[in-house]
């Protein structure tokens, strides 16, 4: 799922096209989020970005973003799935039940949130 406020999310795509170049012309102008968002509040009276998008992409063209895309999601790394075909992380499992998360991790050189969905989507634990 993507990084995106809520609000962004739900925005129509045809709506996100238009709005987002608007709020990139608005922040080379200098304005604030806070006056974006006002702006562009008088202008889309329908579907206008919550603050919330506003301060998201403002904070992401101040850092250099350049694009209006979404960035790709962060998939499994292939030693993620090493470790789940090969029965490392199920070895940990059943040689100590209350393993935590950090620990699985931390054996088998991942990220935690990457063992969070291998154990979430395989075992169902949560």
């Amino acid at each position: 799922m993507s990084n995106l406020p809520e609000s962004q999310r739900l925005m129509p795509t045809f709506t996100r096209a238009i709005v987002l170049p608007h709020i990139w012309l608005h922040f080379k102008l200098g304005e604030k989020p806070s006056e974006i968002y006002e702006t562009l509040k008088h202008v889309y009276a329908r579907y206008y970005p919550s603050i919330s998008t506003v301060k998201y992409w403002y904070k992401k063209f101040s850092a250099g973003r350049l694009s209006f895309e979404d960035e790709p999601c962060t998939r499994r790394t292939s030693d993620d799935l090493t470790a789940l075909k090969d029965g490392t992380i199920e070895q940990l499992v059943k040689e100590d039940p209350f393993v935590t998360q950090e620990m699985i991790a931390q054996e088998v050189h991942s990220r935690m949130d990457m063992i969070r969905n291998v154990l979430h989507d395989h075992w169902h634990c949560y």
